[in-house]
């Protein structure tokens, strides 16, 4: 998902689960991610915990209309500036089912940049890969992804891919498009 591509206002996955389910610390009742995904994502959970680090989902599966509330909070406050912020109805990686945003105490259980200088991050940016997470916005990239650094913002795409696009030094968009994912724009 991004700028130039995207799904439609229908689509929802099938085996979208409960991160209840897997005992996973969510904010603001049920979030939900495809079955896969969420199985990957409870061992990161257990493994960061286990290393001291603290991580709580935010937000998982977003559907459109829920995407549209979303981008329309964000455009009220910050104008034609909220497109590099917040994906347009039918173009965020949410609505996947496969993309979380993680918080902390340390972060004050807010999405924002300070998240970023938590050691629960710098654990996410070291380990999440070999759970097959990888971080969709990342800082430096903005030209290529078009949104704003994210350091909360993790998108599930298997560990072999994500050993792959670590290794490749790649952006998530210019994988895809060098794997004929996504077609080049």
């Amino acid at each position: 998902m991004d700028h130039d591509h995207g799904l439609p206002p229908h689509y929802e996955p099938e085996d979208l689960v409960p991160l209840s389910a897997h005992g996973i610390p969510v904010l603001n009742g049920e979030q939900f991610l495809r079955r896969e995904a969420a199985d990957r994502l409870a061992e990161l959970l257990a493994d960061a915990a286990a290393a001291g680090e603290e991580l709580v989902v935010a937000s998982g599966y977003r559907s459109f209309g829920e995407q549209q509330r979303t981008h329309a909070r964000w455009t009220a406050l910050y104008g034609e500036g909220a497109g590099g912020m917040s994906a347009v109805p039918g173009h965020s990686e949410h609505q996947l089912g496969t993309a979380v945003d993680f918080t902390n105490a340390a972060a004050g259980y807010e999405l924002w940049w300070p998240f970023g200088d938590t050691t629960a991050s710098a654990w996410l940016e070291e380990n999440a890969h070999r759970y097959g997470f990888i971080l969709s916005y990342p800082r430096g990239r903005e030209e290529e992804t078009g949104y704003n650094w994210e350091p909360w913002h993790y998108r599930y795409i298997g560990v072999e891919n994500a050993r792959e696009l670590r290794e490749s030094g790649l952006s998530l968009q210019a994988f895809l498009q060098q794997n004929g994912v996504i077609p080049h724009c």
